[in-house]
């Protein structure tokens, strides 16, 4: 089974793009973390949100917003619970305060499987360390993973199952099976494309 990175698509001119999410009637931002971490989350502390749109334009079914939270139209999740059901929820979202049919893309799994040989990671360092401010040093980060310019995935630690999940070792990544990015396409999936790791 080959695996994607969702990516944006920058080719996509005059798009919206879409700020973390708010809720309705608070212009405050709530802690979205937890929508990105890989993590269960309580659907319960997050009804009632809407997402504020930073640029008007072309809509798009599927947008990775800022902080990169997933924010997906009601039957493009809807394939994607299909697939895994047991590993993702959808959380109702407004867009501009309006119902366009849009729900947040939360990604409850999150897989250990860099394959370290074949990707390109950068590593924290002394000198990383050395430009932090005091109240962020920490001596235990060197050596460990500070970002991955290049993924590639070990695919045996995947098992058959997994369709979606967030990678361990960097959460920014968002990777779907083969299988699931021909369904997506099949939906004439617009935002973002599909980037194999």
């Amino acid at each position: 089974m080959n695996y994607f990175e969702i990516t944006d698509d920058p080719s996509i001119q005059k798009r919206w793009h879409l700020e973390e999410p708010v809720f309705i009637g608070n212009k405050e931002a709530l802690d979205f973390w937890p929508l990105i971490s890989g993590e269960r989350v309580d659907e319960n502390v997050y009804k009632n949100i809407s997402a504020p749109i930073q640029y008007e334009g072309r809509s798009l079914n599927f947008t990775l917003g800022a902080f990169l939270i997933p924010y997906v139209r009601k039957d493009i999740g809807e394939v994607i619970r299909e697939f895994a059901a047991p590993d993702v929820k959808l959380l109702p979202c407004l867009v501009g305060e309006k119902d366009l049919g849009f729900c947040v893309l939360i990604v409850e799994k999150k897989i250990k499987c860099l394959d370290l040989k074949k990707s390109i990671v950068d590593y924290y360092t002394h000198e990383d360390l050395a430009e932090e401010e005091e109240e962020n040093k920490d001596p235990g980060k060197i050596g460990k993973i500070k970002g991955v310019i290049k993924a590639r995935v070990d695919t045996s630690k995947i098992a058959a199952r997994d369709h979606i999940f967030r990678l361990e070792e960097n959460l920014s990544y968002l990777i779907v099976s083969g299988a699931l990015k021909e369904a997506l396409q099949k939906k004439h999936i617009s935002g973002v494309s599909f980037k194999r790791v």
